[in-house]
Parts: C-alpha cells; sequence; structure tokens
C-alpha cells in the first residue's frame, strides 16, 4: 500500500523523516492539466474534519532559486490553486486536480499547502513544500530542500551539454541528408559534390568527440563508476525496506498499548502457529460517545483497537466486525467523526502484515436516533433524518481502494472474498445489514433503519452463490464472516415496520445458499418480502462437496455455539463489557486458528473469550 503524504495544520515535528519523495503518485511536466495529488490533513495528529466550509489549496512562486535556496516573487511568477469540498475523498484525505497554471515554466515550485474557505476568510497552512521539474523530471518534497542523486545530476548534465555541442551537427547532417536525396532524384551524380558535402560532415564530428573528449563531458569509466555507487545504494535501501518493521507506541488514535495489555498478548503470540491460516475477529465495539453517557466510549472504545492491533505481525488478518461505532450521538458530525476515528486506527494504526476488514452492523448507521424519535422516545433532533450512508461507510473504510487486494461486487461492495493460497482458505465477508436505503418512509428519512431491519438482498445473495462460492479449489476451507448470527428468527420476516423487533430477513436463504455450496447440490432460493424479494439458483453440482468451517459473527455480545443451521455457527465475545455500555471493564476478541489436518478451528479467547475448539 502506498505511502500518503502527511500534513498537520498544527505543523507538529515530522516523526517518519523530513522529506517525503512520492515521485511514485505523483508526476507532472510543464503544461499537464488536471494532475492528481494525494494528500492527508491532521489535527493535532487526528484526521482533519473540513470544518467551517475548508478546502485544500496550494500556493507559491515557480521560478529559480535565490541565493538564499527559495523562489520568491523576485525569482519567479506567483501560481496558486484553491480546490472544492468535492476534493475530499474522507479520512482526512483530499485529492487534487492541479491545473497547468500550477506548472507554467522549467524550474521550482517553493509554497506551501493548507486549507483555507473559499471565500479566503479563514486559512491554516502547513509546511513548506517543494516542486521541481528538471528536464521534464518532477520530484516533490516537503520541509526539506529538493535534492538528486549524483548520478541523476551527472546524467543530465552530460545530456544538457552534449544536446548543446551536437544539436548543429544535427541539423548539417539533415541537410546533407535532403542535399543527397535531392541530387539523386534529379539525376546528379556528381560525385565530387557529395565528397566535399560528406568530408565537410565527417570534420565537424570529429570537432565534436575531441570537444566531448577535452571537456570530460561523460567517459564510460565515469558514467560505470556512477553506476556501481547506485547500484549500492539501490541495494542498501532495498534491504531496509525488507526489514521487519517494528511496532512501538505510536498509535493515530487512543492510547497506546500498556505493558500489562502487551504482556498478555505477547503470550498468545507465542503460541500461535504462523503456518496455519489465523484470523483475529474483533467485534461490538461501540466506540463513541452517546449524548446520555458522558464516560463511555472515546475513554476506552479505541483502545481495545489498539490492542487488536498490536497482533497486527502475527496473524494473516483482522475483521473489524461491525457496531464499529455506538451511533447513537445526537450529532451527525461527531456520530461521522467517531467513525472516520474507528477507520483511520483499524486501516492505518499499525504496520499492516496483516489484512483489515471492516464489516456493518446495526449500530453503524446511526438509525437509533431514527428508531427513537419515531417511537417518541426522544424528540425531533436538529440532525433529522440524517443517518450515516452505506457510501459514507465506503468512503470512510476506503471500501473502493481495495487496500488488501480482496474481490468486491462492482469493486465496492460491503461484502467481500480473498483467497490465501498458501494456506489454502477462502475468506468471505458478508454484509448483514444490507438495507434499501433509497426507499424513503413519510418523514423523508430511510424507511428500513439499520438499528433494527437487518439482511440480505437480490444481489448480495446472487453474488454470493455464483461469485463468492464458485470455483473454490476442492482443496480449501471456507471461512464466513459477518456481524449478525446465521440462525433465522421468527420475526425476520414480519411486519418490519416494528422497530423494536430485530428483523434478519432472507436469513433463510443465506443458510439455504451455504448448505448447497456445502453438499455440492442446486436449488431456488427465493422470498416475496416486500421490497427484499430475492430468487436465486444455486448450482454447486459440478463443483462438488466443499468444506465450510464456520460462520463466525458478533452482534449478541456473548459467546454461543449451534450447528443447527447446518454448520457452526459461532457468536464471539464483544470487545466492550457484556454488562454495559457504560462500563469499563475488559472486553475481549477472539483469535481463529485454522487446523485443516485435524479438521478442527481452534478459538483463544482474549480478555472476557474464552478458549474453544469447533470441528467441521
Amino acid at each position: 500500500m502506498a505511502a500518503l503524504i502527511t500534513l498537520d495544520t498544527y505543523k507538529q515535528m515530522i516523526k517518519a523523516g523530513e522529506a517525503f519523495n512520492i515521485a511514485e503518485s505523483f508526476n507532472a511536466r510543464v503544461g499537464d492539466e488536471q494532475v492528481p495529488l494525494a494528500v492527508k490533513f491532521l489535527e493535532r495528529g487526528k484526521a482533519q474534519q473540513f470544518e467551517d466550509g475548508l478546502v485544500p489549496f496550494m500556493s507559491g512562486f515557480v521560478g529559480n532559486l535565490d541565493e538564499k535556496g527559495r523562489v520568491t516573487a523576485e525569482t519567479g511568477v506567483p501560481v496558486s490553486y484553491t480546490g472544492t469540498r468535492s476534493d475530499i475523498v474522507g479520512l482526512g484525505m483530499v485529492k487534487m486536480n492541479l491545473p497547468g497554471t500550477m506548472f507554467p515554466q522549467e524550474g521550482y515550485f517553493y509554497g506551501f499547502l493548507g486549507l483555507e474557505t473559499p471565500d479566503h476568510s479563514k486559512r491554516v497552512s502547513t509546511f513548506s513544500v517543494w516542486f521541481h521539474v528538471y528536464n521534464g523530471n518532477p520530484d516533490m518534497f516537503v520541509n526539506k530542500e529538493p535534492f538528486r542523486s549524483d548520478l541523476q545530476k551527472l546524467m543530465d548534465e552530460a545530456e544538457i551539454k552534449i544536446e548543446a555541442e551536437i544539436g548543429n551537427v544535427q541539423k548539417e547532417w539533415k541537410t546533407l541528408s535532403e542535399t543527397i536525396q535531392k541530387m539523386i532524384e534529379q539525376g546528379d551524380t556528381d560525385l565530387t559534390s557529395l565528397k566535399n558535402r560528406i568530408g565537410l560532415a565527417e570534420d565537424e564530428l570529429a570537432d565534436l568527440l575531441k570537444t566531448i573528449d577535452d571537456k570530460g563531458l561523460l567517459t564510460q569509466d565515469e558514467f560505470s563508476s556512477q553506476m556501481k555507487i547506485f547500484e549500492q545504494n539501490f541495494q542498501d535501501a532495498l534491504e531496509k525496506l525488507q526489514s521487519p518493521i517494528p511496532i512501538d507506541d505510536s498509535v493515530i488514535i487512543g492510547k497506546p498499548v500498556p505493558s500489562n495489555v502487551k504482556n498478555a498478548l505477547d503470550m498468545i503470540k507465542s503460541t500461535i502457529d504462523q503456518s496455519k491460516f489465523n484470523l483475529l475477529f474483533f467485534n461490538d465495539s461501540h466506540y463513541g460517545m452517546r449524548s446520555a453517557i458522558t464516560n463511555y466510549g472515546p475513554l476506552y472504545g479505541i483502545d481495545r483497537l489498539n490492542g487488536a492491533l498490536y497482533m497486527d505481525d502475527s496473524v494473516d488478518a483482522i475483521v473489524a466486525g461491525g457496531d464499529n461505532i455506538d451511533g447513537h450521538l445526537n450529532s451527525t458530525a461527531g456520530l461521522l467523526n467517531d467513525e472516520q476515528n474507528f477507520a483511520l486506527e483499524l486501516l492505518f494504526g499499525s504496520a499492516n502484515h496483516s489484512d483489515k476488514f471492516a464489516l456493518r452492523g446495526n449500530h453503524d448507521d446511526g438509525t437509533l436516533r431514527l428508531r427513537n424519535y419515531r417511537l417518541g422516545i426522544q424528540p425531533s433532533p436538529d440532525y433529522f433524518p440524517d443517518t450515516i450512508s452505506e457510501q459514507q461507510f465506503k468512503q470512510h473504510y476506503m471500501i473502493g481502494n481495495l487496500l488488501f487486494d480482496e474481490h468486491r461486487n462492482n469493486g465496492d461492495s460491503l461484502y467481500f472474498y480473498k483467497d490465501y493460497p498458501d494456506k489454502k482458505v477462502r475468506l468471505i465477508g458478508l454484509n448483514s445489514n444490507d438495507t434499501p436505503e433509497d426507499i424513503k418512509d413519510s418523514d423523508g428519512g430511510v424507511k428500513y433503519i439499520g438499528i433494527s431491519n437487518m439482511g440480505y438482498r437480490q444481489e448480495q445473495l446472487d453474488w454470493l452463490a455464483n461469485v463468492a462460492l464458485q470455483n473454490v479449489p476442492e482443496d480449501y476451507a471456507t471461512i464466513v464472516v459477518v456481524h449478525a448470527q446465521a440462525t433465522p428468527t421468527e420475526n425476520d420476516d414480519t411486519d418490519l415496520s416494528d422497530g423494536m423487533k430485530d428483523h434478519h430477513t432472507n436469513q433463510k436463504q443465506v443458510v439455504q445458499i451455504l448448505n448447497d455450496f456445502k453438499n455440492g447440490q442446486s436449488s431456488v432460493v427465493t422470498n416475496n418480502v416486500k421490497d427484499w424479494e430475492v430468487n436465486v439458483k444455486t448450482n454447486f453440482v459440478t463443483q462438488g462437496k466443499r468444506d465450510l468451517v464456520a460462520w463466525i459473527h458478533g452482534h449478541l455480545h456473548y459467546e454461543e455455539f449451534t450447528t443447527s443451521n447446518g454448520f457452526n455457527d459461532i457468536s464471539c465475545i464483544s470487545s466492550i463489557d457484556v454488562k454495559g455500555f457504560q462500563y469499563e471493564d475488559d472486553g475481549g476478541w477472539t483469535l481463529f486458528t485454522l487446523d485443516p489436518a485435524n479438521r478442527k478451528l481452534i478459538a483463544t479467547g482474549y480478555g472476557l473469550g474464552t478458549n474453544r475448539t469447533f470441528t467441521y
């Protein structure tokens, strides 16, 4: 995953080094148009919220360096760019499409990036930025003067000098060639004239070679010597990149992992067999502040995640199993901030040795407040009827970026699968809150509130049956991770308007598809519940029977297990205390290790989680 250039409007020191070279992700030449530049803005270490209508800007001068190594109004021309709200990607990140006016001439850009309101009434800047177009090759650095390798400098210098010296000879050769061609076409075969012209060109070429030798523009020995230095530097850098990255107490959000917790986690690490597939399932953190409970949320919700991320170097994948935030704040901006913080820490709060996937739970859309208003439990709030949409969830968790090379329907669905060929495992993640957000109630809010209306719809079930569960190698084991349980309830398909009852619409249909997969069968899967209609054909006869290890889920907040659905349905402990949101006692999470030789799934519980073993 490519690193982002990160700037803090508080201008605190950059720990990772004073210069960022982003040549791999940013290139431009003089006159280029709409060149994308991605930047992540922080404010005192936290993702920038872009309040008060702030948008990104870039301002400075392009021209020659003065005696102090800067470009000013005296040595360059002023350039600037002010973006729009559409430049904001989320998680503090922006993508600016810089116009050609930012690259008016060859030379240096010297200025700064920052945020401002479109009317320029408010402006916050970050570090100094250098941009250098050098013979068409752009380099960009932050907080440090630009530099180039000695090899590149030598090659560029030689190119300039040789171009200057050889230019006239090239023109003479072209003129001579055209003259000879014209003489032949006209039947003029005066050999003496041709010889004189060729001799003149040969003399000029000899003079050129002598000039190159006398001035020492570039010899083969010099080039070879510089190449050896370059190759050694490259090899040294490569070895550093291949070295293990130490995990320290540098977390983006929340408290560092305390030493006593590290000791407990190190004990678990020491027991992990990394030749096997290891999955850490971290569910129901309910991060965020409830408006009615002042001592809950940020005090410990995100800290539990940091403990799980400490295991990053020892597992294959970490799955945030839904209800990642509590979704109960009266402030919509506060809810969005909760989700952005959690997503930022999950995706970038570790060295990312392991994959990170986020599932959507019934609290993650913030519809708990909408339900309470409709039931008369709380008055009409100022935010009404805003909730967190599926599109916002995708944006916050960067779903469409496919950060961990997973497969998603249409490239950005909230359900996915990924194969681990060396472990012979297919991991499937489902969205148990696949609600039809486009259908609105009479009050303007979503008709089906995610807090109680859970379930699956046609497109996801068709993808599950005909994509995710197809072409599974015979020696693979399949694991499904979801927020909610697999076991259907009596309320799943009845009176979906009752917001005080949980509904898991089309849960029976999901179970039918999975059993068809497991048993190598085919069937037609249907349901006619209004707005949730499904009609899916399965066919696993040719593929044959396959190993379905387990359906792993959260939602219940306690451990439970059943095989009543035809496969292991495993409920995991929540990462907050099951006694209630207001308590700060340790919750827990579960580490699953697959033992295919003995057909076992071994669960190691952390905190309130217990050790369990399941066969399949």
